[in-house]
């Protein structure tokens, strides 16, 4: 498994965690908003911030992209 890889792993642990989800409602969120794309090739950069850093700059992504997505995020 590669580092990126990892990190995005072990990042869906955090946010569920934070955020009061499920991994499976994450996974959902991050795949319809594009955020395991940009998680994934951002991981080197990403995995230098601090937690809620890391949390504050994936939703704002997550708040930017949710209106380009073609399904409404609940």
């Amino acid at each position: 498994m590669s580092k990126s890889m990892k990190f995005t792993a072990f990042f869906i642990e955090q946010y569920s965690g934070v955020k009061g989800m499920s991994g499976k409602d994450v996974y959902h969120l991050f795949k319809e908003t594009g955020a395991f794309t940009y998680i994934f090739e951002c991981a080197e950069a990403l995995h230098t911030l601090g937690l809620p850093c890391l949390i504050e700059d994936v939703d704002a992504y997550i708040e930017k992209h949710a209106n380009l997505c073609p399904k409404q995020i609940e």
